[in-house]
């Protein structure tokens, strides 16, 4: 990178992972003024030299980065989390090199952020993920490198990273949702919510061989569910293991009680993979795959965060934003009585275990600090060659992602998870939409 010739003393500001050079240039030069406003930079890579830029730290969490031309302020942006740091550079500036400039000239520092979209599971509830959906990619420049899921969530998940052609991820999930809705017409309106017990057309269909009933392991058969998956997926982007996004899904090894994570950069993916991660006993069977038979992802782990990030990749530093849908919430009241205490139990059983994960990596990320800095040394890693310091590497320690956390704030309850009433699917998209909504901007992500 070539930088325009400093007219003084350098001053250095770091946040983080970023260092700013921060020159004084001399802005009769329109070119040097230009090249310096043009720039993209990497953090830990490149420097930025900007006209009199000024950073103030706020607090540890939150910056505001301004520019200043010959003594004037600038706009000054603020930043959530030092992630990204943006100066703003105002045209009030005698220069006609910058009046001709009518709006605000944006330097762009921000870094190659990995971002990955991770989906619970929970039946009927992920109507609330198609608001969350709506809302995220309501943005057009939303593209996840890694979209997660589990049973409901991973239908979710197959829809938004492989759409049959001529769909955008948003329709197939759209119209997924469109299909599965049950009216329950013949019922009186009270008791249309409990439809789905006679069935989904689009989903499942009660058995009917009741002389075998003494054998069954499941209640419905999920049949109909691949024929809707088929119309909705691209399958051949499905089973190909260099597609993009990338698309991870779980399910419950039955006979190993253990959890299996199901990556489409390995070998690519079938319905199969879906399906199983959705197998939730009594309702549904027991998917087969290569052999072994697998019941619902969520039994194990409904939120698979420590996977995720395993699967994600880019750099150690590289910063990493992890959306994570939950239909399950963590906190709610003491119950009082036997039929909340179900409803407790049932609700902790999928809740998600983010906040141990995150415990967990917080020690880890104490490692990759650590590694940094023997790499950073003078004359490099004096045990980069160390059989112990590659056992570590190998191990692929990351920075601690920003997790953007989107919570149902009810509990679970009775038949929540069974209801595919119109009223139930569309009272829970506007929630989700409304609660993504809060969260990105309490990340800073939203106006």
């Amino acid at each position: 990178m070539t930088f325009p010739q400093a007219r003084s003393s350098e001053r250095v500001a770091r946040f983080g992972k970023f260092t700013i050079i921060v020159v004084d240039i001399d802005i009769r030069d329109p070119s040097a003024v230009d090249r310096a406003l043009s720039f993209r930079v990497q953090p830990e890579k490149d420097a930025l030299v900007v006209p009199g830029m000024e950073a103030v730290s706020l607090d540890p969490s939150r910056a505001l980065v301004g520019v200043e031309v010959e003594g004037r302020p600038a706009q000054l942006r603020e930043v959530p989390d030092c992630e990204v740091i943006s100066a703003c550079v105002c045209c009030a500036a005698a220069d006609r090199s910058l009046h001709r400039n009518k709006t605000a000239v944006e330097v762009d520092m921000s870094p190659a952020t990995r971002s990955a979209l991770v989906l619970q599971g929970g039946g009927a509830l992920g109507a609330y993920e198609l608001g969350a959906a709506r809302r995220l990619y309501k943005d057009d420049t939303f593209a996840p490198d890694l979209i997660a899921g589990v049973s409901i969530g991973a239908i979710a998940a197959v829809l938004l990273a492989r759409p049959a052609r001529g769909l955008k991820p948003l329709q197939a999930l759209e119209a997924f949702w469109d299909k599965v809705t049950v009216s329950g017409w013949f019922l009186p309106p009270p008791l249309r919510r409990y439809a789905s017990i006679f069935g989904n057309p689009h989903f499942f269909t009660p058995r009917v061989d009741v002389l075998s009933l003494a054998s069954w392991t499941n209640i419905y058969d999920t049949a109909p569910l691949r024929r809707t998956l088929e119309q909705l997926v691209d399958l051949d982007a499905l089973a190909a293991p260099g597609a993009a996004p990338k698309l991870l899904v779980s399910a419950t090894n039955v006979e190993a009680g253990q959890i299996a994570y199901f990556d489409s950069g390995d070998h690519g993916l079938s319905l199969d993979h879906i399906l199983a991660s959705g197998s939730l006993p009594p309702s549904f069977p027991m998917t087969v795959i290569g052999g072994k038979s697998y019941w619902d992802g969520g039994l194990f782990d409904n939120t698979p965060l420590g996977a995720v990030l395993d699967k994600l990749g880019g750099g150690r530093d590289d910063p990493r934003t992890v959306y994570v849908v939950n239909l399950f919430p963590n906190k709610a009241p003491i119950p009082h009585s036997m039929a909340e205490v179900a409803e407790r139990m049932q609700n902790l059983q999928f809740a998600n275990k983010t906040a141990e994960d995150l415990r967990l990596m917080e020690r880890f990320n104490e490692v990759a600090a650590l590694m940094k800095v023997l790499d950073d040394l003078p004359g490099g890693n004096p045990i980069k060659d160390t059989p112990a310091f590659k056992a570590i590497e190998q191990r692929g320690y990351v920075c601690v992602p920003r997790i953007v956390s989107i919570t149902r704030p009810q509990q679970v309850s009775g038949f929540d998870g069974s209801d595919f009433s119109p009223e139930a699917i569309k009272m829970r998209a506007a929630e989700g939409y409304a609660q993504t909504e809060l969260a990105l901007k309490a990340r800073g992500f939203a106006p």
